[in-house]
């Protein structure tokens, strides 16, 4: 074996004692469920004190669009978790992501015309 070769996986085996267990679920998945909500109501919050009705509202639906994503993120979890080998539950985590990521992109155009309508409607420096 190459000495190169070996002297890497014999670091990989120091590292990965067999004593040592992988991180809880809860520690890896960030930003944990509640603290993502908060973000989302702090975004809804601070739409709500802008000054121009469209750009509120604009962003209040983003914030709806937001929280639909969370929702749709977790569905998907489970339908993986569960997924079996039939077609169906295939085609149904399809769609799934499919919706997720249509979403993701009206989250996106939202977040652009957003930034649009801040840069006209703010005083020039």
């Amino acid at each position: 074996m190459n000495a190169r070769l070996m002297s890497s996986t014999e670091g990989l085996e120091q590292r990965t004692a067999p004593n040592s267990s992988p991180p809880a679920p809860a520690e890896t998945e960030l930003p944990l469920d509640g603290e993502r909500l908060d973000l989302i109501r702090r975004f809804q919050r601070e739409a709500l004190a802008r000054p121009n009705p469209l750009a509120a509202n604009l962003a209040m639906i983003n914030s709806d669009l937001m929280k639909l994503c969370q929702r749709l993120s977790k569905s998907m979890e489970k339908s993986v978790a569960k997924l079996g080998s039939s077609a169906g539950e295939h085609e149904q985590l399809a769609r799934q992501t499919t919706t997720y990521l249509a979403v993701v992109r009206q989250i996106d155009r939202l977040a652009h015309l957003d930034l649009a309508l801040s840069k006209e409607c703010s005083p020039e420096t």
